[in-house]
């Protein structure tokens, strides 16, 4: 059995089993079973599908409905209202804002600082900074909106567009936007470099321009 385990509100751990050094604090927080351990949860249905067999876990959510999808995937810090809420098997991704992060799905190494910074994005080692930096999407089919290694900081960086066909699907690697609507438009570009206010806001499928 486990130890070293705490628990406050209504069914707050109760799926708490054999795991260690666990906190869960708020109504059907850590709500699911599972054994990992060193898990802190503190908001309404935090961590509410949190489903470890093994003895990984370190996540850190704290809001209601924070990482609340969240399975397997270890050493995720999701702060704010749904922050991380559909963060599945990602591990190392820090959300910090109201909903940021909030489709990350099955995506590592993301960093969003923000309310609905990344909002829809599933790619792997971005990072957004900023309301709705790095919010370009296709809306319809998420998946799409597999970019990596991007950074986007400031308001709407990389964060202006959105369309429900693959055209708007920000599906471009290896972009740095600095600056208010910087890249605002990006999609499928690749490489670019854009500093200052709405710098490179035309460029979509455009890449190596600095």
């Amino acid at each position: 059995t486990g130890a070293k385990n705490v628990g406050i509100g209504r069914q707050a751990g109760r799926g708490i089993s054999s795991s260690s050094d666990n906190v869960a604090i708020g109504y059907q927080s850590q709500y699911t079973v599972h054994t990992g351990q060193y898990n802190v949860s503190i908001g309404t249905n935090s961590m509410y599908y949190y489903a470890e067999s093994g003895d990984n876990g370190y996540n850190t959510a704290i809001g209601g409905s924070t990482l609340y999808t969240l399975s397997t995937g270890n050493s995720n810090s999701a702060i704010g209202y749904q922050a991380g809420h559909l963060v599945t098997t990602g591990s190392n991704n820090l959300c910090l804002g109201s909903k940021a992060g909030y489709n990350i799905n099955s995506l590592s190494d993301n960093t969003y600082l923000g309310a609905e910074s990344g909002y829809y994005h599933r790619g792997t080692g971005n990072v957004g900074i900023g309301y709705k930096a790095l919010y370009n999407a296709e809306t319809d089919s998420l998946a799409d909106n597999n970019g990596n290694y991007n950074v986007a900081i400031g308001m709407k960086c990389m964060g202006n567009s959105t369309g429900t066909t693959d055209s708007y699907a920000l599906t471009g690697d290896y972009n740095i936007g600095l600056g208010y609507l910087a890249l605002s438009k990006l999609a499928s570009g690749s490489s670019n470099v854009a500093l200052g206010f709405t710098t490179g806001q035309s460029l979509t499928t455009a890449s190596d321009n600095k």
